[in-house]
């Protein structure tokens, strides 16, 4: 990957002394689209397509990523002994809970990795980290972030909108509490250049939420939400996550007995697939005996 990183100054979203609750924009909110748990006439919810169990929430987000360990934020995370609820639809009658049992900080960054003291079942998903050849594949790609809405119980005040991810945006973050790590934005544009009603941007109290990339019409993590600021000189709003691609091997050395799943985009598949097949017909021509994917 390419490193284009740099210092920016921020206003740090979320330093909270107790529990409120702000709901995250979005600039044509509507509850039948984007509240996952609107459970009245005209639902019409922008994320039903796509499997949602594995994004839990307690009092605070966690995302799984295995079937026993979950991703949030290191200064706004489920702690030991909190209970995560996973539902199994968008639909709130069904769910099963889990008790948070440790964590550790990844590196000095603002992302944490949690251990449920027990696995999820089958019936609730884990998500796969979106890992692709360059950072500038990651630009422009449509998110789907979740945040806070006006709802309870808690556990159910969950709200998806849309953004993309801001081109060459990928820098390194120092915040006031001396975390670090590598981050990307993605600006709240209300103009055609945004994506219209679903254009989200982050608010208190989102910390710890993901945002995934719809690859091959499943779900693959790409953020954790950290911080939210706006550009002086311009007015623009920004929400920034941390970018969890770049530590998926500092993530995996802290998990025991499993490990993240990567996937790449399809059209990156289709160019090692053809670049083995072409590899293995020369080897045919020529009559040399080599192992598959042995040129890639």
């Amino acid at each position: 990957m390419r490193c284009r990183l740099s210092v920016i100054l921020l206003v740090l979203a979320w330093m909270p002394t107790g529990v409120a609750s702000a709901t995250m924009l979005v600039q044509s909110y509507d509850e039948t689209k984007h509240d996952r748990f609107y459970d009245d006439v005209g639902k019409a919810f922008i994320g039903e397509p796509h499997d949602w169990s594995g994004v839990a929430r307690g009092n605070r987000w966690a995302t799984m990523v295995s079937s026993n360990y979950f991703i949030s934020a290191t200064h706004y995370h489920p702690a030991d002994g909190n209970t995560l609820r996973f539902y199994y639809s968008n639909d709130p009658d069904g769910y099963e809970t889990r008790t948070v049992a440790s964590g550790v900080q990844i590196g000095e960054t603002d992302l944490w990795l949690g251990r449920l003291s027990a696995p999820v079942s089958s019936q609730v998903t884990t998500y796969p980290v979106l890992s692709l050849p360059e950072w500038s594949d990651y630009d422009n790609r449509v998110l789907y972030v979740f945040g806070l809405s006006d709802k309870s119980p808690t556990q159910e005040n969950v709200r998806l909108g849309r953004n993309n991810i801001d081109p060459d945006s990928y820098v390194l973050v120092t915040d006031e509490y001396d975390r670090e790590g590598v981050a990307y934005t993605f600006d709240y544009d209300t103009s055609d250049d945004g994506l219209g009603d679903d254009e989200c941007y982050l608010q208190l109290y989102d910390s710890g939420g993901p945002s995934f990339s719809i690859i091959d019409g499943a779900p693959a993590l790409v953020g954790i939400h950290w911080f939210i600021y706006t550009d002086p000189e311009t007015g623009v709003k920004y929400s920034g996550d941390s970018f969890v691609p770049y530590y998926v091997d500092e993530i995996n050395a802290e998990m025991s007995g499993e490990q993240l799943t990567l996937i790449p985009e399809p059209s990156t598949w289709a160019m090692l697939i053809a670049a083995a097949v072409a590899c293995l017909l020369y080897a045919r021509r020529s009559g040399t005996r080599v192992a598959p994917l042995a040129c890639l």
